[in-house]
C-alpha cells in the first residue's frame, strides 16, 4: 500500500531493540512460562529510582521494585497499587505475585496501566481506595445502571468511611454492591473499579477496621468526624 504503519502504543517501540538484539524467536522465551516477551511498568511512589521499566512478562513484583531500587530508608513498605486508578492494592505478603493478569487477577489487581505505585507507612490505603473509587465514579461513561450509579454509591461509601460516618452494615453492603456492579457489567471498567476497595477488605481489614469502629486513621490522613462505631459487620 505504500502507507507507513501507525503504531501508538510505546510498548511496541520498546520491544523492538530486545527483538533487534535477541531476534524474533527469542523473544517470546524472556517472558515466565505462559508468557511472551517484555512489558513497560511505570514506578513511583516510595521507590529509590521512579521510572518506567522494562522487565521480561511475569516477573514477580517484588523483582520489578528490585529494578527500581527497592524502597529506601526511612521509607518503610506498606502496600503497592498495581494496575493504575482501576487497580488492586495489594500488601507486602503479595510481592511474589507474578506481573501477568492470571497471577494479579488471583491476587485482586490487574496489569491495566502497567503502573506500580509504592506506598509507604504514611499512607492511607482506606483514603487512597475511596479516591481512586471516585475517580472511577467520575470516569464512568453512564451507559449502565451499574457503572452511572451503583460505582457512585461504591464511591459515597468510601467517602463515608474516610469521614468516620459509617454505617453500621458498611462492608457488607460495599461487598454486596461490588458482586452486583460486577455482574451486571458490561466493561472493564465497572469490573476494575471495584478491586480498590474491595483489596483493602481483603488484605488491609484492621486499618478498615480501624476506620469504622474506632473512628481513627492510624496513618493519620483520614479526619473522621462521628463518634466511634459500636460494631461492624
Amino acid at each position: 500500500m505504500a502507507a507507513p504503519t501507525l503504531i501508538h502504543g510505546p510498548q511496541t517501540f520498546a520491544a523492538v531493540p530486545t527483538i533487534l538484539s535477541g531476534g524474533v524467536a527469542g523473544f517470546p522465551e524472556t517472558a515466565a512460562a505462559g508468557y511472551a516477551g517484555t512489558v513497560l511498568v511505570q514506578i513511583s511512589g516510595a521507590v529509590a529510582h521512579p521510572g518506567i521499566a522494562e522487565v521480561p512478562f511475569g516477573v514477580t513484583i517484588r523483582e520489578v521494585l528490585d529494578v527500581a531500587g527497592g524502597v529506601p530508608a526511612p521509607h518503610k513498605l506498606k502496600a503497592v497499587l498495581v494496575g493504575g486508578p482501576s487497580g488492586g492494592i495489594l500488601p507486602p505478603e503479595e510481592l511474589g505475585t507474578g506481573f501477568d493478569h492470571d497471577s494479579l487477577e488471583k491476587a485482586g489487581a490487574h496489569v491495566g496501566s502497567g503502573s506500580i505505585v509504592v506506598l509507604d507507612q504514611h499512607s492511607c490505603v482506606v483514603d487512597l481506595a475511596a479516591v481512586l473509587t471516585r475517580f472511577c465514579a467520575d470516569e464512568a461513561c453512564g451507559k449502565t445502571i451499574p457503572c452511572r450509579i451503583g460505582l457512585r454509591r461504591l464511591a459515597e461509601i468510601g467517602a463515608r468511611i474516610c469521614e468516620g460516618q459509617p454505617r453500621d452494615d458498611e462492608i457488607a453492603r460495599l461487598t454486596d454492591l461490588s458482586v452486583d456492579i460486577v455482574g451486571s457489567a458490561l466493561c472493564d471498567h465497572e469490573r476494575r473499579a471495584t478491586l480498590a476497595l474491595l483489596s483493602v477488605v481483603r488484605y488491609f481489614r484492621d486499618e478498615l477496621d480501624a476506620h469504622i469502629v474506632r473512628n481513627t486513621c492510624p496513618a493519620g490522613i483520614c479526619q473522621p468526624k462521628a463518634e466511634a462505631r459500636a460494631g461492624v459487620s
